[in-house]
């Protein structure tokens, strides 16, 4: 289907359907067991140029940065070991924080969804990470795994005008990445990435932050359990 045919039709989902994560606990089983499994949750946004997001339900629900969907209503996804594109509705965007909640919009039966826990408590400072993300030539290196410690909790920091919070790591994430998550050492997300930013004076360059998982939920209005908008 053509880009102009996808923008001119209808939306199918209302944007402020109740999305309510269910999950019993935490993992406890280390991140890089069973890990080929694992990194499925990861997918590839394609919309200006591409980028990284993950899954969060069952139904394809999707979280991504909002700079990589733009103002349009619809974009692609690939999903692992997927040739093929499939299309995924933007439900909901807040570009104050850089994050934005998808939908597919029809699921393949073949179509294996993994989804990890979500961890809304920070990770420690020290603490082992990995970042899983698509970088650019996906076609190669789709679903790049990268390890990395905790490296500072930021907290009210001045970030492009606005005071926000993020969780700084040194896991190195290329161009592509953005969008894609944080996880700790027993495979719950804890983060979602915004890429490598220039610092101020008092932080060292080349370090990345990462959107602690608990405000991108607060954010698209997302909630655990029954913590769900009624």
């Amino acid at each position: 289907m053509s880009a102009l045919k996808e923008a001119s039709r209808p939306s199918r989902f209302d944007s402020l359907e109740k999305v309510a994560l269910q999950q019993t606990g935490f993992s406890t089983e280390p991140f890089t067991k069973n890990i080929d499994h694992k990194r499925k949750v990861a997918v590839l946004v394609q919309k200006f140029g591409h980028g990284s997001g993950f899954f969060i339900t069952q139904q394809g629900h999707i979280l991504t940065n909002a700079h990589l969907v733009g103002d349009g209503l619809r974009t692609r996804i690939v999903t692992a070991n997927k040739e093929k594109s499939l299309v995924a509705e933007v439900l909901r965007v807040d570009r104050s924080r850089d994050v934005a909640l998808l939908r597919l919009e029809d699921i393949p039966e073949d179509l294996e969804i993994v989804t990890l826990p979500l961890r809304t408590d920070w990770p420690d400072v020290g603490e082992d990470v990995y970042a899983l993300g698509a970088p650019k030539d996906y076609r190669i290196l789709q679903d790049t795994v990268t390890k990395g410690i905790v490296s500072a909790h930021r907290r009210d920091m001045r970030f492009e005008g606005v005071r926000q919070n993020f969780i700084q790591a040194d896991v190195e994430i290329h161009k592509g990445s953005d969008g894609g998550a944080l996880i700790d050492k027993n495979g719950n997300i804890v983060a979602m990435a915004v890429g490598s930013k220039t610092a101020p004076e008092d932080i060292a360059m080349g370090l990345n932050y990462f959107i602690p998982i608990e405000e991108v939920l607060e954010a698209l209005d997302i909630r655990i359990g029954s913590k769900a908008r009624d």
